[in-house]
């Protein structure tokens, strides 16, 4: 049943992302940095930690330096004395003390020196100046103020990979979209959750479930779901009678009128199970992929990288599941359309585009 009547087309909120970078420390502790079918050694001392983007990677060296690599060279940006950092497909978002910046396309920018609080989706960072006293959003290069002469930051502000969701100082639950802010119509919501894309909400005035996708608003059930997650493009739920559905590309899909033993949403693939049986959602239609209990897993875009119970690693992409690996690896990683798995000590190897390297 489509829900929504706009022309939209499958991922086009993730498939545009660069995502050809994976990094590994080898067995001599040397940080490796492959990119687009090349190996660089980027570090020969042991790292302190490092997180990996879809085209940048954060980390803080021996010397506890924090460095920034980027298209082939790494680019220092400061002392990592109480230092937090998370890496998302676009960005690389940072605190160092008070002071909140980006890393976006190559270019570092301050935020804020006064930070209280924010939340980042992939492209997309929502945060709260506490000097200025007001609610803001970094996106697509620029800062745009939401609220302002705030006396407490939001209670909620939650993100999505490029949706900010909060409640404004009257608890009215708002959604801020491509430089656009949209009044929900509800307050003291108590239910809600955004990926890219999409949000859904329990109307907190009706009981109403109810789906913002791309600036419209749809009621999708009358009665609130037992539970709901959401991705980029796609909402799961649980109906009140136990049905388990999936609105995704504008079409909502009853996949079974039994709740399902577990489901999980992550970017554009929704896993979930039955008896033990493992299936995805994938191009509108369910696929089964697994008949044993799936504990070590990773997903990544529209990919599912996996163990099955023989220890052999799995991939899940384009519709079918395809052996990696018939030795159990020690560790893995699913980043974009890369993989990265070690075998025994010093045996990195890298899937990507078909090739192992």
């Amino acid at each position: 049943m489509r829900i929504f009547t706009l022309v939209v087309f499958l991922f086009s909120s993730a498939t545009s992302f660069s995502q050809n970078i994976m990094a590994f420390t080898d067995y001599q502790q040397k940080f490796q940095v492959f990119e687009d079918g090349v190996f660089r050694e980027i570090e020969y001392m042991p790292l302190q930690s490092f997180k990996i983007g879809y085209n940048c990677i954060g980390y803080v060296d021996n010397t506890t330096e924090f460095k920034i690599y980027y298209q082939g060279a790494s680019i220092d940006v400061a002392y990592a004395n109480n230092l937090n950092y998370r890496a998302t497909r676009d960005l690389l978002i940072y605190q160092i003390n008070q002071i909140l910046s980006v890393f976006d396309n190559g270019k570092k920018l301050q935020l804020t020196y006064y930070i209280n609080k924010y939340t980042a989706g992939d492209s997309i960072v929502g945060f709260y100046d506490d000097n200025a006293r007001t609610l803001q959003v970094y996106y697509q290069g620029r800062v745009k103020d939401i609220e302002t002469n705030l006396i407490n930051p939001p209670d909620t502000m939650i993100a999505g990979s490029n949706t900010l969701l909060f409640l404004d100082p009257n608890d009215y639950l708002k959604i801020f979209y491509k430089g656009s802010i949209t009044d929900l119509g509800t307050n003291f919501a108590s239910r809600y959750a955004c990926g890219s894309d999409i949000a859904a909400y329990v109307d907190s005035n009706t009981q109403f479930f109810k789906i913002f996708y791309r600036g419209d608003v749809a009621k999708v059930e009358t009665f609130p779901p037992k539970s709901f997650k959401c991705g980029d493009g796609i909402v799961a739920y649980v109906d009140n009678s136990g049905s388990f559905k999936i609105l995704s590309n504008g079409t909502l899909t009853t996949v079974s009128s039994f709740e399902p033993d577990s489901f999980i949403v992550r970017n554009n693939l929704v896993l979930y199970s039955y008896n033990g049986i493992f299936s995805v959602f994938y191009n509108g239609q369910p696929v089964e992929i697994e008949r044993n209990v799936l504990t070590n897993y990773q997903i990544s875009e529209s990919s599912l990288v996996y163990l099955d119970d023989l220890g052999h690693l799995r991939l899940f992409h384009d519709g079918k599941v395809d052996e990696i690996s018939v030795e159990r690896p020690a560790k893995f990683l699913l980043r974009g359309n890369v993989i990265w798995y070690k075998l025994g000590t010093n045996d990195n190897k890298i899937l990507y585009k078909g090739r192992v390297y």
